[in-house]
């Protein structure tokens, strides 16, 4: 009430400046129905801030190493980037885990790294931020979410309910309920991706052997019975599901995969 009245008879000289997360607003929240009166405003100017680009990822990792980047930064840049997908938070997190866990270190006066950040493990801010993402949502949505990081970083609607049992309208529900807390995104007709690589790292990583394991099966099976007159267009997908499905069984089948896989890359 008191921003709508500063913004409605705004003294002279004065300019506000505010800050929200749109995940965090939705229709019943109080802050919705005044940004819709803000939009008749001449006053108000909007911003959508989104995540950095290749260009500002680079140009932070310049800032905060006070160095050029020679092809390794370069690389090192590029993973950092397509792991965090330019989220400012993600990013500084990613880069102090590296610091602190040794993996990120400073030599002749340049920063180097002998280690990829993905490989690095998940910093724990990263998994404060998306925990409470996850509780906000419920078990339900979270339970599609963890079968979807199974599948991998991108992922089929119908697969993805073949894998949880369900139809593809109420998995429909599910995503859309994750697309609005910025989880995941819509890329195609019933294609979707998660917003962060890191996101899907969390996930996955969250689940126990056994768990993970299980569910690699059910992927891999479902990849199986919707594939079955062309095994060979998902070869690739099903030798690593089979693969991470077998940890500590029988790895015949992955096996047999992995080889036919190969076969095929060699043409």
């Amino acid at each position: 009430l008191l921003l709508r009245h500063l913004i409605s008879n705004p003294p002279v000289g004065l300019m506000i400046l505010c800050t929200y997360r749109d995940t965090d607003v939705d229709r019943t929240h109080p802050l919705s129905s005044m940004l819709a009166d803000f939009r008749r405003m001449p006053a108000v100017v909007r911003i959508a801030l989104d995540g950095l680009g290749d260009d500002g990822v680079r140009d932070l990792l310049v800032r905060t190493g006070g160095h050029d980047l020679d092809e390794i930064g370069l690389a090192f840049a590029e993973r950092v980037h397509r792991g965090t997908s330019g989220n400012p938070f993600f990013l500084g997190e990613v880069l102090r885990h590296l610091t602190e866990t040794g993996a990120l270190y400073e030599r002749d006066g340049r920063w180097s790294s002998d280690l990829s950040p993905d490989d690095a493990g998940i910093p724990e801010g990263i998994r404060e931020v998306v925990g409470r993402r996850l509780s906000r949502l419920g078990d339900d949505v979270e339970g599609v979410l963890r079968s979807a990081a199974v599948i991998g970083y991108e992922f089929d609607v119908d697969l993805l309910a073949d894998v949880v049992g369900r139809d593809a309208d109420g998995v429909l529900d599910a995503l859309d309920t994750a697309a609005a807390a910025n989880l995941v995104i819509e890329i195609d007709v019933d294609r979707h991706r998660f917003a962060h690589a890191l996101v899907r790292e969390t996930l996955h990583e969250e689940l126990s052997s056994s768990r993970r394991a299980r569910q690699h099966r059910k992927v891999a099976e479902a990849l199986e019975a919707r594939y079955a007159d062309d095994i060979d267009a998902v070869i690739t997908e099903l030798a690593t599901h089979w693969a991470e499905a077998s940890a500590g069984g029988d790895p015949t089948r992955a096996i047999e995969l992995a080889v036919r896989a190969g076969e095929l890359a060699e043409g």
